[in-house]
């Protein structure tokens, strides 16, 4: 699970406040987007960090789907990550 575009994200900051710290993941580039978007529109740049990665508990690679959403309706938030390449 990703940041997705940060609603949990900005429920996080309002918890942490000023003081506190956030660090965002989403690999997908229009989700990512949408996130810095929501971080920026809420003035939250100070404390809120957000990364085009995704975070697992093994190391390797993960093939991120493209996705266009001018042409593709579906729920961004729930697109599958696939493990192809595991470093052992």
């Amino acid at each position: 699970m990703g940041a997705n575009v940060g609603n949990i994200t900005l429920a996080f900051a309002a918890t942490v406040g000023d003081k506190g710290r956030v660090l965002s993941f989403e690999p997908q580039r229009f989700c990512y987007s949408c996130l810095v978007a929501n971080i920026t529109l809420n003035s939250l740049l100070h404390f809120v960090e957000a990364y085009q990665l995704a975070v697992s508990d093994a190391a390797g690679q993960m093939d991120i789907p493209l996705l266009n959403p001018m042409q593709e309706i579906t729920n961004y938030g729930g697109v599958s990550l696939l493990d192809t390449h595991t470093t052992p």
